[in-house]
């Protein structure tokens, strides 16, 4: 299940090291955004965990989960109960006062939904393609990121 702080021990907020430990599950560095090792901001990958998961990670640091829809992999819930695949209504009805960006990577009406805890310092991003969503990120404000660290 995702939440805004994170899924299966793998938090926002906490290092990779805290975040290996608590999920049991290996996470590493892929190279993508900036060189391997940079450490600077990456995606990680999980080994051994679904294949559709990552995470971006700034300075050692997790800073948002993400989760893509593949029909090969899980179907990943958050913690109201939208999931993968659902139509954009589901996202809608689950979660109040959402906040409304263009998806840089594709036209009208295909979107990003965020939604932020009070306070906004975590949130969930919904990715809607073609009425569904694609893609659910959860974290840090980071969750904003346009591509990579931008």
């Amino acid at each position: 299940m995702l939440t805004p702080f994170g899924w299966g021990g793998i938090e926002a907020g906490v290092t990779t090291d805290s975040a290996q430990a608590a999920s049991g599950l290996k996470i590493r560095d892929d190279g993508h955004y900036t060189d391997a090792g940079d450490g600077t901001c990456l995606a990680y990958e999980v080994i051994g965990g679904p294949k559709n998961l990552q995470m971006l990670v700034e300075s050692g640091v997790v800073t948002t989960v993400e989760a893509y829809l593949d029909p090969h992999a899980p179907i990943f819930t958050t913690d109201r109960g939208v999931k993968l695949g659902d139509p954009e209504a589901a996202v809608r009805k689950a979660y109040a006062g959402l906040n409304q960006l263009p998806d840089i990577y594709s036209e009208p009406p295909d979107k990003k939904l965020f939604y932020y805890e009070p306070g906004g310092e975590r949130g969930i991003k919904f990715s809607i393609n073609g009425g569904k969503v694609t893609g659910i990120s959860v974290g840090s404000p980071s969750i904003e990121y346009g591509e990579g660290c931008l």
